[in-house]
């Protein structure tokens, strides 16, 4: 008996306790697993995170790089700085005022690797050899820009620098240079990225030096020598040699001393790809953070676990779908985020719209109204409007909707405000509310100018027909003269549209023929009464030179410079005479010789006090004479206008660029201006008399429309290409040979 009791009992503790304590298990063992697949879900998500940080870091250093070495070649590429003239300093300290927040300094270094200038000026650096540095080797070897690594510079700081070659043609001249303190970068793009509280962000190079790291006693150094050749750097190093990006662990010292505390870190790794090298921007952030992060989560998962335990007997099934529950908790605060937004989209519609919005409950009680009730009724309750058959009508449409009989009711009435009617139309239609009962929603909307329209319509449509009867017949009649009177308009508007196109070509001739006329009598007058006193200081000039080189002079240094100062002097004023004395050789021969080369000169020269110093030209004439056949004056006159409006266009600092070049049947001249450009909606106008965009009183807009019929007498082209704040490009093209 006793036997058989323990059988008993052994066998139904087995099956009631063990299975109970396994199931215990089993939901233990879930609930392990399924933490540890939200911590794996938290890290993915945490380095996604940091991978946006770093990839947004990245397109920003690119950007910086790209940037800068775009205006590098532009500078390179002008003569100041290929030939390296005292404007090409210039230029060097324009460019460093500009960006010296970011850069340290700007170099020009020569084909040999020796530095020729530098600004800030420094006369220590000046001179020297760097061609033994790693950059500027492999710029000398590959005449390519080159960004370098981290590099000890001459002027005494840890630096970054970018070279960009200068070519003279295809002759390398050497190259630009900037340098970019260490810490720059990190300040730039890295300062602000902060993933946690003991989180770091650092940058490192192709060579694993750290440009910038939280601790600046990193900088400059390699990231072996900060992390004690950690297995995991080691790791971590040999990913980002072969992966763009990715992820692993680090552990980093806080300072360089070999006892000081260091702990284990995840890190995010992203390439800076720029040029000829890459860079790598890590962030990282240690594993605590990811745990703190779960808290919560494993909080939770303890209470369930010890409720579980207690009630396991009665409750173990509910251990199968507590996955399920926090599923559906995470479904349940969408849908509830969902329905915030869907209700947050639906008040601001309903408060904005421009009508009046209502609903009401199966009580015939209003819970909700829009604020536009007043546009509609200038009251505050639409009750208080509406008489008695109203307001039974509107009650039978509720309660029609509210049955179910009708799922929407459409109807107009009227109602009387201040004294006049005001005809209103009434859309009610049926709603589901939060408890699934019937409930109305209806809008109102103001119809009584359609009203008033209607009843003008109608009225107006009784007396249309007979109106129309009468007008059919003496329309007819006038449309017949119509037709007679359209055709004797259209001859006389194109006879009229000819009679202005030949009007104004003649007026824009005859002004300038006259502008012409005018300024050869003036220049002539001038000429003649500047040559009168220039002879007699040249003979005064080679008199004085006679009288010195007979007698001599006690302070001859200064006796010569005098006279050479004196000669140049009248030579200067003999070549604007000369110029000027162009402007009155009028003839109407277009078979003179002209030399292209001495009518821009001669035009320069005349428009000498119109520019400024800070207006550099830049003449990059055919090394052949262009000779054609032509009218002297006018060519003069075109490029007059051209050359006067492309120094006017540069308000401040700028360049004018004259090229020429030929082939056996044209000469072809480009002017180009770096000044305040024209819209592209202009452009098509500048060709026509009197059309300026300048301010009144500065232009009446004759000067290229002058401009542009001379070089069609010249049976030659002229383009414009221009944008605004992008200077401006005019292309003319002239044959060498006259043609008939």
């Amino acid at each position: 008996m006793k036997k058989h009791f323990y059988t008993f009992f052994t066998i139904k503790f087995f099956k009631r306790y063990v299975f109970i304590f396994f199931t215990l298990g089993m939901f233990c063992l879930s609930f392990y697993l399924m933490y540890k697949d939200v911590k794996k879900n938290t890290i993915q998500e945490f380095n996604k995170e940091q991978l946006i940080l770093a990839k947004t870091a990245s397109q920003g250093i690119s950007s910086f790089w790209d940037n800068y070495q775009s205006s590098l070649s532009y500078i390179v590429k002008q003569n100041d700085i290929i030939h390296f003239t005292e404007n090409g300093k210039t230029s060097m300290k324009y460019f460093y005022d500009n960006h010296k927040s970011v850069i340290k300094a700007i170099t020009k270094v020569d084909n040999k690797g020796i530095i020729e200038h530098t600004y800030p000026i420094n006369k220590a650096a000046i001179g020297k050899d760097i061609s033994n540095q790693e950059h500027v080797k492999e710029t000398l070897a590959t005449k390519k820009p080159v960004i370098s690594d981290v590099f000890m510079s001459v002027q005494g700081y840890y630096a970054i620098a970018m070279h960009v070659p200068i070519f003279d043609k295809t002759k390398y001249m050497g190259s630009l240079a900037i340098l970019i303190p260490i810490d720059k970068m990190g300040e730039l793009f890295l300062d602000n990225i902060k993933s946690n509280k003991k989180g770091l962000a650092w940058l490192i190079t192709e060579n694993y030096t750290e440009v910038y790291c939280t601790h600046k006693e990193h900088q400059g150094k390699s990231i072996f020598e900060t992390t004690n050749n950690d297995k995991h750097t080691l790791k971590l190093l040999d990913k980002i040699k072969n992966y763009k990006s990715g992820t692993g662990k680090i552990t980093h010292q806080n300072t360089l001393r070999l006892n000081d505390n260091s702990e284990e870190m995840y890190v995010v790794y992203y390439h800076v790809l720029h040029g000829n090298t890459f860079w790598t921007i890590l962030i990282s952030y240690q594993e605590s953070e990811v745990y703190l992060a779960l808290s919560n989560f494993r909080s939770r998962l303890i209470k369930i676990l010890i409720l579980l335990f207690i009630a396991i007997s009665y409750y173990f099934y509910s251990l199968v779908k507590a996955r399920n529950v926090l599923r559906e908790e995470s479904k349940r605060k969408k849908a509830e985020k969902l329905l915030r937004e869907s209700n947050e989209r639906f008040h601001s519609f309903m408060e904005n719209t421009p009508i009046y919005a209502y609903i009401k409950d199966s009580a015939h009680n209003y819970i909700y109204q829009n604020k536009n009730i007043d546009t509609v009724t200038a009251q505050k309750e639409l009750k208080e409007l509406f008489d008695e058959a109203t307001t039974k009508k509107l009650k039978e449409a509720d309660l029609k909707i509210l049955s179910g009989k009708q799922e929407n009711v459409e109807f107009n009435f009227s109602v009387v405000l201040y004294g006049k009617t005001k005809w209103l139309k009434n859309l009610k239609f049926k709603i589901k509310t939060a408890n699934n009962k019937n409930a109305v929603g209806g809008v109102v909307l103001d119809i009584t100018e359609l009203k008033n329209y209607e009843k003008e319509l109608e009225e107006n449509k009784l007396n249309l027909e007979s109106l129309v009867n009468k007008r059919t017949k003496a329309l007819k009649n006038a449309n017949i003269k119509l037709e007679k009177l359209y055709e004797e308009l259209k001859n006389q508007k194109e006879e009229v549209e000819i009679t202005l196109t030949t009007l104004k070509e003649t007026q824009s001739r005859l002004v300038a023929s006259e502008k012409m006329a005018s300024l050869g009598v003036l220049t002539a007058g001038v000429s003649h009464e500047i040559n009168n006193p220039l002879q007699y200081l040249t003979g005064i000039h080679y008199g004085l030179v006679d009288y010195f080189e007979k007698y001599g002079s006690k302070d001859k240094h200064t006796t010569d410079l005098l006279l050479t100062s004196t000669e140049t002097a009248i030579t200067r004023i003999s070549s604007i005479v000369k110029g000027l004395n162009q402007f009155s050789n009028d003839t109407n021969v277009i078979d003179n010789n002209c030399n292209i080369h001495s009518i821009i000169n001669n035009c320069l020269a005349v428009l000498s006090n119109q520019t400024s110093s800070k207006i550099i030209f830049n003449k990059q004439y055919d090394s052949q004479e262009l000779l054609i056949k032509g009218k002297s004056n006018k060519l003069h006159q075109v490029f007059i206008n051209i050359l006067l409006n492309a120094i006017q266009s540069i308000l401040n600092t700028g360049t004018i660029t004259i090229k020429t070049h030929k082939n056996k049947e044209a000469v072809f001249i480009e002017i180009i201006d770096t000044g305040c450009g024209i819209m592209k909606q202009d452009l098509p106008k500048i060709i026509e008399p009197f059309f300026t965009t300048k301010d009144p009183g500065k232009g009446i807009g004759l000067g290229l429309s002058i401009a542009y019929t001379i070089i069609q007498d010249h049976k030659g082209y002229i383009d414009f290409e221009s944008e605004i704040n992008q200077g401006t490009k005019i292309k003319i093209t002239l044959p060498i040979k006259a043609k008939n």
